[in-house]
């Protein structure tokens, strides 16, 4: 039960209170000398995601250009409409892969249309479109989460340009799934703050000692400038190493993406915090 001031300017009624009875609705209004009481039904709204209706629309447009097609073609031909709906799988799985597999098993004029460039546009053009939306489009709902996830940890200092081009990337990758491909810019991103420090407080790259690594050193004299906690410190590292395992042994070998941005971010707070002290 619940009070509004909900004014009706035609029937001069006020819309004071509303309750729910069963699958009615039951509102009291007051008119100037008396108050009524009107029971009326009214349909549940029910949440359906931009995904939901992004997927009927795009059911919608693959329907109407299959019918399309078939009037082009001079009535039904479902051995071409079929090889071309399995041809624009077969390359959106190789483009994503960059692993084709054969392309003998359609017909020529599928496969002319894959392998020429030069031509015009066509069913196959049209059915990639489809493909291509059926896959990435209806993504939404998850999109929005992350985009959420990542705006409560957002910076609220702005680092240098250069760590910026690589923290939109961060974001960007994460947003649309590309997990590994994030924590890689993360270790970016952070290679480049570093170094940025470096610049604002007007002192130069240290000289490398012999077997040391310049990212990992770069951290160590971090450390004694003040500018990073000795955990804060070993956090970078641990990025490094994220990034390192996503490049060069299992790309899925990361799976906490989310908090490696989360580590990433706290450490550039901290490297961008306070102005650099002038040289």
């Amino acid at each position: 039960m619940g009070t509004y001031a909900a004014r009706v300017a035609r029937d001069k009624v006020a819309l004071v209170k509303i309750g729910r009875l069963n699958t009615r609705w039951l509102i009291h209004v007051r008119q100037p000398n008396k108050t009524t009481e009107v029971c009326f039904e009214m349909a549940r709204y029910r949440y359906q995601s931009l995904a939901t209706h992004l997927q009927v629309v795009i059911d919608g447009i693959a329907s109407q250009q299959e019918k399309h097609f078939r009037n082009a073609l001079g009535g039904d031909n479902p051995e071409i409409l079929r090889a071309t709906r399995a041809a624009a799988k077969t390359v959106l799985g190789g483009a994503t892969s960059l692993v084709s597999p054969p392309l003998d098993g359609f017909p020529d004029i599928v496969r002319s249309a894959i392998l020429e460039a030069d031509r015009p546009r066509g069913r196959l053009d049209v059915q990639m479109e489809l493909e291509v939306a059926r896959r990435f489009v209806p993504r939404t709902v998850e999109m929005a989460d992350r985009c959420l996830a990542l705006a409560r940890l957002a910076l609220t200092v702005s680092p240098g340009e250069k760590a910026i081009q690589f923290l939109s990337r961060v974001g960007r990758c994460y947003v649309i799934g590309l997990f590994p491909e994030s924590v890689v810019m993360c270790r970016a991103s952070l290679e480049n703050a570093v170094k940025e420090k470096y610049q604002r407080a007007g002192k130069p790259l240290p000289a490398l000692p012999a077997g040391k690594s310049e990212n990992q050193w770069l951290l160590e004299r971090a450390e004694v400038h003040g500018w990073l906690t000795r955990r804060q410190r070993n956090d970078a590292r641990d990025v490094y190493q994220r990034a390192n395992k996503a490049v060069h042994e299992d790309p899925n070998i990361t799976t906490d993406a989310l908090g490696t941005i989360e580590i990433t971010l706290r450490i550039v707070r901290a490297l961008y915090a306070d102005p650099a002290p002038a040289a």
